[in-house]
């Protein structure tokens, strides 16, 4: 009966080689795992952190919460303004400083601290983004209950009543603009008509987009 001696250093070759075939099987399995897509195909809430921000500034910040099996979304404003003791930046100041300053991971959980949602997704757009897929979207449809014409240092701001399509300009300046007659909530409110407004003209164009 014959016996074979193994040398060490092929041992080793096997062991390195088996840990990458692991490694390799398990970075398969991580690129075909789609966490949107298991979450929008298991009874779970999908949660996206919303971020509309101009030069690094939040203009804007919504959770939304999405549940599949009915088809039905919540969406939660997170006043900027809102001050508390930020363990991240050391001091008391409001929210919205922890984006400026810590970037967007860093603002979800402070926002996951406060609210005590967990918040798996987070999505920023400039507000020259918002605009250009305003434009592409065909324009975004909002109803203004009465015409504005004010000025203000970047000129006349005039937008029509009722129920019209904004271009991407003209959306532009809906989110923005200040009125002095503005009642409290009304300007978050008219940025969270345009994101929903972006929300309906992206279903409304779905075949096309993911096409």
């Amino acid at each position: 009966m014959r016996s074979f001696k193994i040398d060490r250093s092929i041992i080793f070759l096997i062991v390195i080689l088996l840990v990458l075939l692991f490694a390799a099987a398990l970075l398969i399995i991580a690129v075909r795992t789609d966490p949107v897509k298991d979450s929008l195909s298991g009874d779970k809430i999908l949660k996206v952190l919303f971020v509309l921000e101009d030069q690094g500034i939040p203009l804007a910040t919504n959770i939304i919460a999405y549940y599949p099996g009915n088809k039905r979304a919540a969406m939660f404003d997170i006043p900027g303004e809102t001050g508390l003791i930020i363990k991240s930046l050391g001091r008391v100041d409001r929210i919205d400083a922890v984006y400026r300053e810590k970037g967007i991971d860093q603002y979800r959980n402070e926002i996951e601290s406060l609210t005590g949602i967990s918040i798996p997704f987070a999505l920023e757009i400039s507000l020259d983004q918002f605009a250009r897929l305003t434009d592409l979207l065909g324009g975004l449809s909002v109803f203004i209950p009465t015409p504005v014409d004010i000025e203000s240092p970047e000129g006349r701001i005039l937008l029509p009543s009722g129920a019209v399509s904004l271009d991407g300009d003209k959306v532009k300046t809906f989110v923005t603009y200040a009125d002095p007659l503005d009642q409290e909530g009304e300007a978050q409110g008219r940025k969270q008509k345009a994101l929903l407004a972006l929300f309906r003209a992206l279903n409304d164009n779905s075949p096309e987009i993911f096409s």
